[in-house]
């Protein structure tokens, strides 16, 4: 088997990759209200979470252009039993380039921030 070695490029949008990750667990409460409204360990595309006109929205489609790729996933999972399970594990993959990234996420938070606004 050969490895090949990611060009420079591609690790500069990797690095954005990660950013947008960062930016989808921060920023934007609607797209995780939508993901986690999903049956755990279902993998949804990002691009169908978030709004269209969003800057990650904008971003996402420049960085999978450039890698020729048009699938960026996301799933949950609850944390384990014996864990806190206020937290889900979210884990993003991006098919064409075989990479992946983890977030954890306080679920019970974003419920409650759901529920104070109503």
């Amino acid at each position: 088997m050969t490895v090949r070695e990611p060009k420079k490029r591609t690790l500069s949008l990797r690095s954005e990759l990660r950013d947008i990750v960062a930016d989808f667990v921060t920023d934007e409460e609607n797209a995780l209200h939508l993901l986690f409204a999903h049956d755990p360990g279902t993998w949804v595309p990002v691009e169908n979470l978030v709004d269209d006109t969003s800057e990650i929205a904008e971003r996402l489609a420049d960085v999978l252009a450039q890698l020729d790729s048009d699938e960026f996933y996301v799933n949950w999972l609850p944390m384990p039993p014996e864990h806190d399970d206020e937290y889900a594990a979210l884990t993003f993959f991006l098919p064409s380039e075989i990479w992946s990234a983890g977030a954890i996420y306080n679920r019970a938070l974003l419920l409650s921030k759901q529920q104070n606004s109503k």
